[in-house]
């Protein structure tokens, strides 16, 4: 009985997890991923404590987070991070030179400290030095740096506490760029301020602001993302929009918006440093911008004007370009896809690599509650719906794999794959065996 409940139980953790990965965050050379569990990882740049482990080394593979099962959302653009968890709780961590993290110092901190206690917000977002994030009510708040007025309180006064800009109570979403703030109110309508050097406030100006301005007349807003100088946007016509300065991708710098293509079918658009990318309704996968070190994903060093698919796949859920010269994407049954620069080890395959085409992220192990580390024969994604993928980091060639069922069956063996169709293979528990020269791997997968 005692072996029939544990089974049960094994079946029940493994069960709980219906996909690898929920969430994702990108920004500088920084990933953040969120898993069903509500687990928080992170890898890549560590200068300042941004990965958030304790630790300011930097991390070429998921490290977890602190031990808490809550976080329901991260966003970076560089050097500090804001995570917010399902109570609504906001946290902060990485360099805080000018007050970014808000909590009323210029301390770094190395791992997610709250602020603001007893406040709740709606969404919170992290520019290079300054940050902003909408409360619960639909007020505004800003804090770090404000040179340029990118806090948009009217002053050019740095604030190491959130200080609320306006009275307003219809904010709805906030993205932070570098040095300025976009910002889309419950009627869709676009605001922007800070700094305009580029044309990114895109008010037709290259004058800054220090007080949110209403970006011409439209109300049709639906997804707005900030970067490096220049911005994208989607209306809720499926039509993309960009402005501000974007020198890599070949256009010349729009002061105002202006539609990219004709399509109107497209889902989601995220922007950065030199590319964009976005997702459309069919759920395929498209770049442009700057490539040189393969950032845009489709096999090329080469920049591209207009917005180009990647590969074929059809399930693509969300997308995340904020960061620089690479991109992260994550399919709609949770596998995690990096590819572009990785000197910093921000694809987080175990390496330092660069990759010009989606490279899988390996799963951390599910039951983890330490540091993830790289397995010589690692395996994902786990749970596994049809392929399982087989990554070797060692030196030794794969030459035979064995996979079993819960009862001891052999039902699979396949010499020197580096994948499976586990397709039709009944749902359950699976346990493989990888031979590898003299070495033998074993590991267990769940199939879905």
């Amino acid at each position: 009985m005692k072996k029939q409940l544990s089974f049960l139980f094994l079946l029940v953790q493994f069960c709980s997890y219906s996909q690898c990965w929920q969430n994702v965050a990108s920004g500088g050379a920084t990933v953040h991923g969120i898993m069903p569990n509500g687990s928080l990882w992170a890898w890549g740049l560590n200068n300042l404590g941004q990965v958030g482990d304790g630790s300011t080394s930097n991390k070429n593979f998921p490290v977890r987070i602190g031990e808490s099962n809550n976080w329901k959302s991260v966003n970076l653009l560089s050097f500090h991070s804001l995570a917010l968890q399902n109570d609504a709780s906001l946290y902060v961590f990485g360099g805080n030179n000018y007050g970014q993290l808000g909590d009323g110092t210029t301390t770094d901190r190395s791992i997610p400290t709250p602020i603001a206690a007893g406040s709740t917000w709606k969404v919170a977002s992290a520019g290079v030095y300054h940050s902003v994030a909408v409360r619960s009510d639909g007020t505004l708040w800003a804090w770090g740096r404000n040179n340029t007025g990118q806090l948009g309180d009217g002053t050019l006064i740095d604030r190491n506490v959130p200080v609320q800009i306006g009275s307003d109570t219809d904010w709805d979403f906030v993205s932070a760029g570098w040095d300025y703030t976009l910002a889309k109110k419950t009627n869709g309508t676009l605001w922007a301020w800070g700094k305009n050097d580029t044309g990114a406030l895109g008010n037709g100006t290259l004058t800054d602001l220090t007080t949110p301005t209403q970006i011409g007349n439209d109300s049709n807003w639906s997804q707005i993302s900030a970067g490096w100088g220049y911005n994208v946007a989607l209306k809720s016509t499926g039509t993309i929009w960009i402005w501000g300065g974007y020198y890599e991708g070949q256009f010349s710098s729009n002061h105002v918006p202006f539609q990219i293509g004709t399509d109107s079918d497209w889902r989601s658009i995220t922007g950065g440093d030199d590319h964009h990318a976005a997702i459309k309704t069919n759920g395929t996968l498209w770049a442009a911008g700057d490539n040189g070190s393969g950032q845009l994903g489709n096999g090329t060093t080469v920049d591209e004007t207009n917005l180009v698919q990647i590969g074929t796949r059809t399930d693509w859920k969300s997308v995340y370009a904020a960061g620089y010269q690479y991109t992260v994407a994550l399919t709609n049954d949770g596998e995690l896809w990096s590819w572009g620069q990785n000197n910093l080890g921000q694809l987080g395959d175990g390496t330092n690599s660069g990759h010009i085409i989606p490279t899988m992220v390996d799963c951390p192990p599910l039951l983890a509650t330490t540091a993830f580390s790289i397995q010589t024969i690692a395996i994902s994604p786990n749970p596994a719906v049809s392929t399982l993928y087989i990554k070797n980091h060692g030196t030794q060639a794969i030459d035979q794999i064995t996979v079993t069922d819960a009862t001891g069956k052999k039902v699979l063996q396949l010499q020197a794959v580096s994948e499976i169709n586990v397709q039709l293979l009944p749902k359950g528990i699976y346990f493989i065996k990888v031979t590898a020269g003299k070495q033998v791997y074993k590991n267990k997968f769940l199939k879905e």
